[in-house]
This record gives C-alpha cells, structure tokens and sequence, in this order.
C-alpha cells in the first residue's frame, strides 16, 4: 500500500500522439499509458498520491532494440531535438528523482517531456 504523499511514475514516448514509423501497436499503448496516468491521479487524489508520466526521448535500450530501425528513430529523435546531444538515461533519471520527490508535490496527472524538445519541432530531414 502506498503511504499519504506517494508517487508513481511511469514512461511514456511520443508515439502516444505523433505516427513514429514501425513504432506500430506501441503509439496506441503509449496513448492509453497516459490517458490511465489522468484518470489514476483523479481517482487517487484523496489520498494524496501523485501519478505522472515522462515522455522520453528515444534512447537505446533492450526494448528499443526489438523495434524494427530503432537506430533511425533514435536519430531522428536527435535530429529534431533543440539541445544538440542525445537524451540520455541521467537525464530521465534525474527528472524522476525530481518527480517522486516533494519539490514536485504540485504536479499530479502529467506528462513530462524529457526529449529534449523534440515533441515541439518536427524535422522531416
């Protein structure tokens, strides 16, 4: 059971509202991720616990791997983010520290965008 003040946090891509191509069944589970991450954070508010969501850029891990030119939307990713590198784990690790910690205890219901701004730049090059 979670303790009053609680957080649960969990991750989430763009592809829960832009068409990423071979990103295919995961788009429509990633919108539905974050549509339950809305609806738990309303249903647990009286006992005080937060629900949000990171947006992550695409980084290369063992789940990435198994989707068909994860190397092409990663570097896409990087093409149209607005900081010059790519996004790395330290950088969604530190914003889930931030987010189940109390310095975010006004946030309830979110999604975070942790790509670098890639969600507000789309470069078709």
């Amino acid at each position: 059971m979670l303790n009053k003040n609680s957080s649960i946090l969990t991750i989430s891509y763009i592809g829960s509202k832009l068409i990423i191509p071979y990103y295919n069944a995961m788009g429509p589970a990633k919108a539905l991720l974050e549509s339950n991450v809305r609806y738990i954070a309303y249903s647990l508010k009286k006992k005080y616990i937060r629900v949000n969501a990171i947006s992550s850029a695409s980084i290369k891990t063992i789940s990435s791997s198994v989707i068909k030119n994860s190397k092409k939307i990663i570097n896409k990713d990087f093409n149209s983010n607005l900081i010059g590198r790519y996004v790395n784990i330290y950088d969604i690790g530190k914003t889930a520290s931030f987010l189940c910690s109390n310095f975010s205890s006004a946030i309830n219901g979110q999604i975070i965008y942790v790509d670098g701004g890639s969600n507000i730049y789309f470069n078709d090059n």
